[in-house]
C-alpha cells in the first residue's frame, strides 16, 4: 500500500487522527460524535440519519479495519476510533425512538463510555477472547445496546417519576460508580498502593472516620431542605465503607484500630439518622432506641471478645443488618416525601434490624 493511501485510510479509521492523542482516544471518538450529534439535532435532521451513517461506516469500516490490521500486524489498535462513532450513532438512533434532545444525546454519550470503558463481563470476554477483525467493532455495538437498554430505563423514569427521585436516583448511582471504580484504579498496580500508604486522607481509618461528620452534614442539608445535597453526602459515607475495607486488604493497612473504628463508623452513621428520623416523628422512638442498645452491646462486644482471644470478624447477620438499615434510610431520604409507608412496616424493619444485630451478637459469641 503507498503512502498516501495509507494515510488515508489512518485518517479514516482514527477520525482525522483524534485516535492518536496519547490519552482516552476513545473518549475523544465519542465526543466527535456528541458533536456531529449536536449537529445533526441543531438543523433538525430525522433521528433514523444517526442509522443510516452508523450502518454505511460500518459497511465500509470492516473491510478497511481488516486491511489496516493486516498492514500494520496489530489487532484492536487504540488509534482506531471508527468504531466509537459508529457505536454511539447507534445509540443515538435508538434513544431516538423517545425523543431527539440535549439531554438524551448527552445521556446516551455517558452510557455509551461507560459501558465501553467499563466494559460488562460479556463485552470484555469479546474483547479479549476473539481475535477476528470484525469484533473490533462487535464489542462496541455489545456497549451501545447496554447503553440503549438503561437510556430508555432512565428516560422513561425521568418522564414517570417526580424529578427529585430521579434526580436521586442518577447521584446515587454516579457516586457509587465512582467510588467504588475509583477505589479500584487506585490500587490497581503496585506503585499506586505504595503512594496510597504515605496519604493520611486515604488512610482506611481516615476514611472510616470522615464518614461520621459527612453524616452530619448530610442530615442538616436534609432538614434545610437541601435533599439532594443531603443525598449526594449520604451516598458517599455508606458507599466508602466499601473503599476502607478494599484499600486496607490490598495496601495491606490493616490495624487493630480499624477493625473496631470501621464498624463503629457503621453504627454511628446509622444511629444519626435513624434517631433524626424519631425526632421528626418518622419512626417509632422506643424500637430505635432497643436497636441501638442491642447493637452497641454487640459493638462493644469487640472488646471482651479480644481479651478472650477470640476472632470477631464480621458475620452475614451484621453485613445482612446494615445493608438493611442503609436501605431503610434511603426511602426516608429519597422517597418519603412521595410514598409514605404505614408506620407499622417502618416498626417491623427496626424490630428485624434488632433481631438480627441479636443474631450477629450471638454468632460472634460462639
Amino acid at each position: 500500500m503507498s503512502g498516501i493511501k495509507k494515510k488515508i485510510l489512518e485518517a479514516f479509521l482514527t477520525l482525522f487522527f483524534l485516535g492518536k492523542i496519547p490519552f482516552a482516544p476513545g473518549t475523544f471518538g465519542s465526543l466527535f460524535g456528541l458533536f456531529l450529534g449536536f449537529l445533526f439535532f441543531f438543523f433538525h435532521f430525522h433521528f433514523s440519519f444517526f442509522l443510516f451513517i452508523a450502518f454505511g461506516l460500518t459497511r465500509t469500516a470492516i473491510p478497511l479495519i481488516d486491511v489496516y490490521e493486516k498492514e500494520t500486524k496489530k489487532h484492536d489498535q487504540k488509534s482506531i476510533i471508527v468504531d466509537e462513532l459508529i457505536g454511539i450513532f447507534f445509540a443515538f438512533f435508538l434513544v431516538g425512538f423517545c425523543e431527539i434532545n440535549a439531554i438524551n444525546l448527552i445521556l446516551a454519550f455517558i452510557l455509551f463510555r461507560f459501558f465501553d470503558i467499563g466494559k460488562p463481563w460479556i463485552i470484555k470476554k469479546a474483547d479479549k477472547n476473539i481475535g477476528w477483525w470484525w469484533w473490533v467493532i462487535f464489542d462496541d455495538i455489545l456497549a451501545w445496546i447496554f447503553a440503549w437498554v438503561m437510556s430508555l430505563i432512565l428516560i422513561f423514569t425521568f418522564n414517570i417519576f417526580p424529578r427529585d427521585i430521579f434526580w436521586g436516583l442518577m447521584i446515587i448511582a454516579s457516586i457509587s460508580l465512582f467510588v467504588i471504580y475509583g477505589t479500584h484504579f487506585i490500587i490497581s498496580n503496585k506503585k499506586k498502593r505504595e503512594k496510597i500508604q504515605k496519604l493520611f486522607l486515604l488512610h482506611p481509618n481516615t476514611i472510616s472516620f470522615l464518614r461520621i461528620p459527612i453524616w452530619i452534614f448530610a442530615i442538616l442539608f436534609f432538614h434545610y431542605d437541601y435533599s439532594l445535597l443531603a443525598i449526594f453526602l449520604f451516598t458517599i459515607a455508606v458507599v466508602s465503607d466499601y473503599s476502607d475495607g478494599v484499600i486496607a486488604r490490598a495496601c495491606n493497612l490493616k490495624t487493630e484500630l480499624g477493625k473496631s473504628l470501621d464498624p463503629l463508623a457503621d453504627k454511628i452513621v446509622y444511629f444519626l439518622p435513624l434517631l433524626y428520623f424519631w425526632y421528626i416523628w418518622k419512626i417509632n422512638i422506643l424500637l430505635v432506641l432497643i436497636f441501638i442498645f442491642i447493637d452497641s452491646v454487640g459493638q462493644f462486644s469487640r472488646i471482651f471478645l479480644k481479651k478472650m482471644q477470640k476472632e470477631t470478624k464480621a458475620n452475614s447477620f451484621g453485613k445482612v443488618k446494615t445493608t438493611l438499615v442503609f436501605i431503610f434510610l434511603f426511602y426516608f431520604f429519597l422517597l418519603e416525601r412521595f410514598f409514605i409507608i404505614p408506620s407499622i412496616i417502618s416498626s417491623i424493619f427496626l424490630i428485624l434490624f434488632s433481631l438480627l444485630a441479636v443474631f450477629s451478637l450471638v454468632r460472634k459469641v460462639i
